[in-house]
């Protein structure tokens, strides 16, 4: 965790104390709590100063300086926060008998306090006498807010804020004088300039077989000989992916070799003198054996007439290098000089030349399949040598968690080659991760990564290290990254999250996935673009195993987060443990992963209590799904995040209530929620999962009409249980995500009406056959005037209602009617004849329609002509829909259309202007199948796959149909 994300944190704690409508500041708390966080926002701006540093420049005392200032910001934060929730909850009425003891504790604080403050008044004279409110903390503006609650007297912490103040002073004095005289990073070998110079050219060490890769290596290879209107073409990926491996494969192929009078190899990394570099590289091409002092650049350049070179520039870290030694090459007019490059940031290769980079230029090296990851293993253990037959199932699995990254293929096989390599119980160990195998790779490993985490500028470092919270193949959410980021407190910005709900983290994964490399991507949005790979936007991510040990490893150090993986052996000794209790001590976070019952070791729960309870800001369950409660209440007091979905409570756990700074809250839980869920008033995320969506007949269960009290909500999902609005509540005016719960037609409306910035619905509603069904036409005409309803959910509960919905009368011409600017629009169940879904098509921003269960019914729909333009995701799931027939002129932006279970379905077509696309069918007519074979696409390229599991094992047929023109075309099975 680095300084700047803790002075990120701070500052918005201040901030939610200061603007609170919940809580107003006795004078001179005021004062005292602007007064430090005067003190914050210059100290962001220096620590942010350390992003223009070169990277060949050792960060090692500014890292420990790093520390230094977040220890000094964690010491006043949990100070500041533990005093306004002892305050809290000493107001709250009837309070819990546990917290009895804090509340006697901040009595005799208090009296203590009046006997401190005659010596502060010289103090508390002087900072009345400076203006430190600005405009937007007016004493005056505190009368303006709704009824406070709670009075917070903060008197107590200005011994706190006095040496807080002075200590991030002194720090922040030793901070910028170390930032003005950063050493260059130390060589590993001490050896003299010219030595050092000359290492760099040329390759060295005996060449090994390259294993994996070859469809790149051909697509590079050719580009290289064939394509000489390009001056660049660059290798991009991961640390350890193989960018260098196939760099020196395309330098050192036969047909390179004769195609190139000349060949220069130069390892830059990230110490590089330029000047010696670029005389270097020039003394090869020129063919002389010492550098080119002297001589001028029409020599050069007549020395270089008719020359075609190649030069590789390795190992790339900053742009202005690449770009001095680009710049530094004489260009000759019938010379051809191409520059093949390494690196491990796209920003490095940008802007290189005058024109930005295409994406022609550069190739992202892929990782290793599981045939070539087995084969690099085998080849490294045994040479030659074939796998033992043995050994051969391990080897698959282990290769298999190398997650395709040669680095730790290679790593993982030198430690397996020096063991006992024969052996097949070891090898299942290895394959199983019960023994050191893998953590010492990682190790090793990291020693290779880390620069690449160390040089990240701030912003992203922060992000990348909070990614190592999940667990291996967790498919991350970006949705779910954002709300917890924001729960965290790690951004300020709280009106740009409103404004731009995806855009604000798809940012920094723009940065840590395609040009850092960093992150790995798993699902693309469908609104990404191969093509057009400089906006792509990501619906789930994650990171691959190498780079969660780093995150985690510097997390702990840090003292950001502490992973808890499983309960190790120790065979030798015969003790039982938990991975990495060792450094449990003033972690502010935990994430369990594997083990979610090991609250309920009592060994375990009491460490907790004793070495981080007071200190932990979130608690992360991320292991299996556990059946059965487990106790978390170890004496937590600060906590902002809980998501204990994975675990079961058969009532709600009534010791949450004591946290009242809770912003985060997630668990499963069946048992309704208690009317006091008030008191976690600055809660903004509230999910609550059911164990079974399981309910009992005329049975209700219903969300406590108290939830209305708790402005700060932004997210409520509560699948199964009713939400009411009466007229009289407050309104929730931050409230954007509503999901799952369920409500009549008017109720909806009454809870729209009081959450005016909804942009997402998720809604269940219950129709009976003797409801007045146009209604639900009326509840659509009403909900399209709510205008910034973005993803709309809705789907009729009960079967019966959508087989008996009666059209009302064809005298109305537009009966259904939708908000305007709707992205996304899911519906189910509502029975409605095809001829409504125009007004659906009409809808500018529309990008996905998901119709299940007889959203729509009948055999034909014919959409009109322009109708769904930008129209990206069309699925049609349970329909009786007979001929799919888009119109000339619609569905001009399609990429995707899924039929699943239509099973009437007998024709199909494909729109005329889309280009490349896919269509999927599940379990449909086989006619629908045949007629996609025989589509005959004019501009597109498609592929077909069509799922059936009626036979005895399911059958998945894919097959492409591709651009012919003025020619029959079929589509052929592969």
């Amino acid at each position: 965790m680095t300084a700047w994300g803790a002075v990120v944190s701070l500052k918005n704690t201040i901030l939610h104390i200061v603007n609170s409508s919940y809580m107003y500041l006795v004078e001179p708390s005021q004062y005292i709590i602007q007064l430090a966080y005067d003190e914050l926002q210059p100290l962001q701006d220096i620590l942010k100063r350390l992003d223009t540093t070169s990277v060949s420049k050792s960060r090692t005392k500014v890292n420990a300086l790093d520390k230094r200032i977040k220890d000094t910001i964690w010491k006043f934060e949990d100070s500041l926060e533990s005093l306004v929730r002892e305050q809290i909850l000493l107001q709250f009425p009837d309070p819990d008998p546990h917290q009895l003891e804090s509340i006697i504790n901040l009595h005799r604080r208090r009296r203590r306090r009046r006997r401190r403050r005659r010596g502060y008044r010289d103090i508390a004279n002087w900072l009345k006498s400076r203006r430190m409110m600005n405009e937007y903390h007016q004493p005056s503006q505190l009368y303006e807010r709704d009824v406070l609650l709670f009075y917070i007297d903060l008197t107590e912490t200005l011994d706190d804020a006095v040496s807080f103040i002075q200590n991030v002073r002194d720090t922040k004095e030793e901070y910028i004088n170390e930032l003005a005289n950063l050493s260059e990073e130390k060589e590993e070998e001490e050896d003299d300039d010219e030595e050092s110079i000359s290492s760099r050219f040329g390759l060295h060490g005996t060449k090994s077989k390259m294993i994996g890769l070859s469809d790149q290596f051909q697509q590079l290879k050719s580009k290289v000989i064939c394509d000489g209107r390009k001056r660049l073409h660059a290798l991009v990926g991961m640390a350890g992916v193989g960018k260098t491996a196939l760099a020196r494969e395309i330098y050192e192929d036969p047909d390179v070799i004769t195609h190139f009078e000349c060949r220069v190899w130069v390892s830059v990394g990230r110490k590089v003198q330029h000047n010696q570099v670029s005389r270097g590289i020039l003394a090869q091409m020129c063919g002389a054996t010492t550098h080119v002092e002297g001589r001028s650049k029409s020599e050069m350049k007549r020395s270089l007439e008719g020359k075609k070179c190649l030069i590789v520039v390795d190992d790339v870290w900053e742009n202005q290098v690449l770009k001095s030694l680009i710049s530094s090459i004489p260009m000759a007019k019938d010379q051809s000089i191409l520059f093949l490059v390494t690196a491990r940031d796209l920003k490095v290769l940008n802007p290189s030349f005058q024109r930005p980079l295409s994406s022609d230029s550069f190739m992202k090296v892929r990782f290793l399949n599981e045939g070539e990851s087995k084969e690099l293993l085998c080849h490294r253990v045994f040479g030659n040598d074939d796998c033992p037959i043995q050994l051969d199932k391990a080897a698959i699995k282990i290769a298999k968690k190398c997650e395709g990254l040669p680095l730790t293929i290679v790593t993982v096989a030198g430690i397996l080659s020096k063991s006992e390599n024969r052996n097949p119980n070891y090898w299942d160990k290895v394959a199983e991760e019960r023994n050191s195998v893998f953590t010492n790779a990682y190790k090793d490993i990291s020693k290779v990564l880390f620069p690449s985490y160390d040089y990240l500028p701030q912003d992203l470092k922060m992000t990348f290290l909070y990614m190592g919270v999940f667990p291996r193949d967790y498919e991350i959410s970006i949705s779910k990254i954002l709300d917890m980021f924001i729960a965290g407190g790690y951004h300020l910005d709280r009106s740009l999250i409103k404004q731009n709900f995806i855009y604000l983290l798809n940012h920094w994964l723009l940065d840590l996935c395609m040009y850092k490399n960093l992150v790995l991507f798993k699902k693309k949005t469908i609104n990404w673009n191969e093509k057009q790979m400089w906006h792509p936007l990501f619906k789930t991510c994650f990171l691959h195993s190498s780079w969660r040990y780093l995150c985690r490893d510097e997390a702990r150090k840090n003292k950001f987060y502490l992973s808890l993986n499983k309960l190790v052996d120790d065979q030798e000794e015969g003790e039982e443990g938990v991975e990495g209790e060792e450094g449990i001590e003033g972690q502010r976070g935990l994430c369990l992963e594997n083990r979610n019952s090991l609250f309920g070791n009592k060994d375990f729960y009491n460490s907790i209590e004793l070495n981080c309870a007071s200190s932990a800001r979130f608690v992360l369950f991320n292991g299996p799904y556990h059946r059965y409660p487990t106790p978390i209440n170890a004496g937590f007091k600060l906590l902002r995040k809980l998501d204990a979905l994975k675990l079961r409570f058969y009532i709600f756990p009534v010791e949450i209530l004591a946290l009242v700074q809770l912003k985060y809250l997630a668990l499963t839980c069946n048992g309704d929620l208690p009317t006091s869920i008030s008191k976690l008033f600055n809660l903004q995320f509230l999910i609550i999962h059911p164990h079974i969506n399981i309910q009992c007949l005329k049975t209700v269960s219903y969300v406590p009409i108290q939830i209305w009290d708790m402005q700060e909500l932004v997210h409520i999902e509560i699948p199964g249980k009713d939400l009411v609005a009466p007229y009289h509540v407050a309104s929730l005016e931050n409230l954007s995500t509503l999901i799952g719960v369920n409500a009549n037609i008017c109720t909806i409306i009454e809870l729209l009406r009081k959450a005016p910035r909804a942009r997402k619905l998720d809604v269940r509603i219950e129709l009976t056959p003797y409801d007045d069904q146009t209604n639900l036409l009326s509840f659509f005409s009403w909900i399209s005037s709510h205008k910034d309803l973005e993803i709309l959910k809705c789907s009729i509960t009960n079967p019966w209602a959508k087989y008996l919905y009666l059209a009302p009368p064809a005298a109305i011409p537009s009966p259904l009617m939708l908000p305007h600017l709707l992205r996304k629009l899911h519906l189910s169940g509502m029975g409605f004849p095809w001829e409504y879904v125009d007004v659906v098509g009409s809808l500018s921003v529309l990008e996905v329609l998901k119709l299940r269960s007889y959203a729509f019914k009948g055999s034909k729909w014919e959409a009109k002509r322009g109708s769904f333009w930008y129209l990206k995701f069309l699925m049609i799931e349970d329909s009786d829909l007979e001929q799919w027939k888009p119109s000339f002129g619609s569905f001009g932006s399609l990429t995707y259309l899924s039929m699943k279970h239509c099973y009437k379905l007998k024709e199909l077509c494909w729109p005329s202007i889309c280009e490349n696309g896919k269509i999927e069918l599940v379990n449909c007519n086989p006619l629908a199948l045949k007629c996609a074979e025989q589509l005959q696409p004019d501009r597109t390229h498609l592929e077909v796959t069509a799922t059936s599991s009626f036979d005895e094992k399911p059958v998945t047929v894919n097959f492409q149909l591709r651009l012919v023109r003025n020619t029959s075309i079929g589509g052929q099975p592969h």
